[in-house]
């Protein structure tokens, strides 16, 4: 325990003694220290003095967590232009969290006129450098038009793009911070306009869900939007459900009329079986491997703080 201390102290004392010689990053380290009481005493006006003295080098990081004090008043008294200032340098050098934060500011009008579309652009800058909160928000504009073009499957891809990030098997079962009665809002309204990926990725859910969420007459209406609009797939699954009497009253005629749908134009047809097992082919395996993607990190590095800015 001694070393360990002695340890921390030494490194410490070298980040001070770097930080004092000008050194950016030693300066945007130690007030990180600072700010989180690691191996110091808490203290927001120190932590606040280095970042001034990072972000005045042009160190991204120190310019994006010196806006947020500025925000809300951390070791400084508050000041939204300032704040804006500063996260517009560290957005222009590519930070994603200054951007995030300044998409926030655009899509509210806070500090900034309302502009919808700029609020847009910032949450993909920062989505596509895989930040999971950029993602969801961004889906959210997508699915809602919000300063871009209503685009249910481009909601859609940024929901899976974020979920799969987090390593969970269905984007709407935990998706980070939306929660599960938002995303599968959006999933719901972008079945209901047409989105055969929507209504596919529903009628999945609800076939093979456990639990109380599993409803296969859902599963069997949703296959049926699909079908309908050609979806060879959802054709497919439709002429099992109902040779199964899966979610519907078993007709082995609409199974064949389905099946012969889903094999048109196809080289290699599925197996239609038509008999009481259970059809093989339909299983999908929805357990959760813990050691599936072990080298993949989730976008843990950022923390929530006041009113859904980041630091």
């Amino acid at each position: 325990m001694k070393k360990n201390t002695q340890k921390q102290n030494n490194t410490i004392e070298k980040l001070k003694t770097q930080a004092e010689q000008g050194d950016a990053e030693s300066q945007y380290k130690l007030a990180l220290r600072y700010k989180k009481g690691e191996g110091v005493a808490e203290d927001l006006a120190k932590a606040f003095y280095w970042y001034i003295k990072a972000a005045e080098q042009g160190f991204a990081k120190a310019q994006s967590n010196l806006g947020y004090s500025y925000k809300f008043g951390e070791g400084t008294e508050k000041d939204s232009s300032k704040a804006i200032e500063w996260w517009i340098k560290a957005a222009k050098q590519g930070n994603a969290t200054a951007m995030y934060n300044l998409a926030i500011c655009y899509n509210n009008g806070q500090g900034v006129k309302k502009d919808l579309v700029k609020a847009a652009k910032l949450y993909e800058k920062a989505a596509e450098q895989g930040m999971i909160q950029a993602q969801n928000k961004l889906a959210i504009c997508y699915a809602e038009g919000n300063g871009v073009e209503q685009n249910f499957d481009k909601a859609i891809e940024w929901l899976k793009i974020a979920a799969k990030q987090i390593r969970h098997m269905w984007p709407y079962d935990k998706t980070w911070y939306l929660g599960k009665d938002k995303v599968m809002e959006l999933y719901t309204n972008a079945a209901e306009h047409g989105s055969k990926q929507a209504q596919m990725e529903l009628a999945e859910y609800y076939e093979y869900c456990c639990g109380a969420d599993s409803d296969p007459k859902k599963a069997v209406a949703y296959y049926t939007m699909a079908a309908e609009q050609g979806d060879k797939d959802a054709q497919y699954k439709l002429s099992v459900m109902y040779e199964q009497g899966k979610g519907v009253e078993r007709d082995y005629a609409k199974s064949v009329e389905w099946y012969t749908k889903a094999v048109e134009d196809m080289k290699d047809p599925f197996p239609l079986n038509l008999n009481d097992e259970e059809d093989t082919h339909s299983k999908k395996d929805t357990s959760y491997n813990e050691d599936a993607d072990d080298n993949e990190e989730p976008n843990s590095l950022l923390s929530w703080h006041k009113d859904g800015f980041l630091v």
